[in-house]
């Protein structure tokens, strides 16, 4: 009986902290961000301008991290700068604007730039933080339009439009069924406005971009041996997300892009670059011949080496991927990073800051894959990862309502739609 009623107190204090937890039961196990794996290191952060680019910014910085902050927008990465405090902040804080849209031979010589900084040392970490919202309906395209027109008074002013101005008119958009995101809104660009370029906006900022500066810059980090790559995606790329089907298609591509690149930087790591290859495992040691002594086995000898820094390699840090999949997050131009909202709307979001300070821990712990997000975001996360019938089956349920909660400017996260019901703002 003893051994009952102690099974159902763990059973309780069990779920008691998975309510009341923001990630999932092994970043949680990680209490403490691991100061001396940021500490002095190089740290790349796309998307910085703001939000939770922002905050990790700030935060690193106070660990002592050499920064490199980009983005579109420069004055906006002066001002993150002014507010650095650390110790290589601001002072030594690196300025790079990125376009992940411009293509793979800028984004190659921007690379070299951010390679070439604190005298040659390489980037350690990049954070690839840069993302691009969900399309829309086109209808809902021209209502953004019209409500960035209504801001500006100036023609001049109108052609100036800044990417902050543009975000607060996005933020304010209703969530679109996937049959509505038609041709002409997937080729909106962030600015509302559409360009011959700028074609499936959404996959050139958060897959292709992002691929492209991955590629141009690994080939520097094997050759040193070292680097991480630490993807802030969502969870809109593990669950379905009614009303952000495009935006969650990207995510999940991202997803599958880099755990698949995870898996082939264990071959890579102790690939070629060094000079070390794979062969020299399949050494047959068991008919080692010393007769005449050393001098006469030569190149056994020198495959003995080799297959002893082949190991000695796979045993060094190598390169690592850790993905972020937070949920709704509040940042400071009040909408989330992985999903937009309104901000009359009652949901309950994450703060940026709290999620900033979880995806450092699960870089400096080497974290493979994190899910950041208060209720119920993390419970449908663990229901369709490990009972995908149930989890498929809640999400069909909810899509419908969600969408109408969406769009009466309600609770997008509430469990009552599950039943339902759609409460408004």
């Amino acid at each position: 009986m003893l051994f009952i009623y102690l099974s159902l107190l763990l059973l309780f204090a069990l779920l008691f902290k998975f309510i009341t937890s923001d990630g999932d039961f092994t970043l949680m196990s990680k209490r403490h961000v691991k100061r001396e794996e940021i500490e002095d290191k190089v740290v790349w952060i796309t998307g910085a301008s703001r939000g939770i680019g922002e905050v990790l910014a700030k935060q690193l910085a106070s660990l002592g991290a050499k920064l490199i902050l980009s983005s579109r927008n420069e004055a906006e990465l002066e001002r993150v700068k002014s507010q650095l405090t650390g110790k290589h902040a601001p002072g030594e804080v690196k300025i790079l604007p990125l376009d992940l849209a411009s293509g793979e031979e800028s984004l190659k010589e921007v690379a070299e730039k951010a390679e070439s900084f604190f005298s040659g040392a390489g980037v350690d970490y990049v954070i690839h933080n840069a993302a691009y919202e969900r399309p829309v309906s086109g209808s809902a395209v021209w209502i953004a339009k019209l409500r960035i027109v209504e801001n500006e008074r100036n023609v001049e002013d109108k052609k100036r439009m800044t990417d902050l101005r543009c975000e607060n008119a996005w933020s304010q958009v209703l969530k679109s069924a996937a049959l509505d995101v038609d041709e002409e809104s997937l080729k909106v660009s962030n600015h509302g406005i559409r360009h011959p370029d700028d074609g499936l906006a959404t996959f050139n900022i958060n897959v292709l971009g992002t691929i492209s500066l991955t590629r141009v810059l690994a080939p520097s980090m094997l050759s040193r041996g070292r680097g991480h790559f630490v993807v802030m995606s969502s969870a809109a790329g593990k669950t379905p997300t009614p009303g952000q089907a495009v935006y969650s298609a990207s995510k999940f591509a991202l997803n599958g892009y880099f755990h698949s690149l995870r898996s082939e930087f264990i071959a890579l790591n102790a690939g070629d670059s060094r000079g070390y290859t794979l062969k020299y495992v399949c050494l047959d040691l068991t008919n080692w011949n010393l007769e005449g002594g050393w001098a006469n086995c030569a190149k056994k000898q020198k495959m003995l080496v080799s297959l002893v820094k082949w190991i000695g390699l796979l045993c060094q840090k190598g390169i690592k991927v850790t993905i972020v999949c937070p949920g709704p997050i509040e940042t400071s131009n009040g909408f989330g990073s992985t999903t937009s909202g309104n901000k009359g709307s009652s949901q309950s979001r994450l703060s940026s800051e709290r999620c900033a300070e979880l995806t450092i821990i699960a870089a400096t712990h080497g974290l493979k894959e994190v899910w950041i997000s208060d209720q119920p975001v993390l419970a449908v996360l663990y229901l369709v990862q490990y009972m995908p019938t149930v989890g498929y089956w809640l999400m069909d349920k909810i899509g419908g309502n969600r969408l109408a909660a969406a769009a009466q400017k309600g609770n997008t996260y509430s469990l009552s739609l599950l039943f339902g019901k759609k409460k408004a703002a």
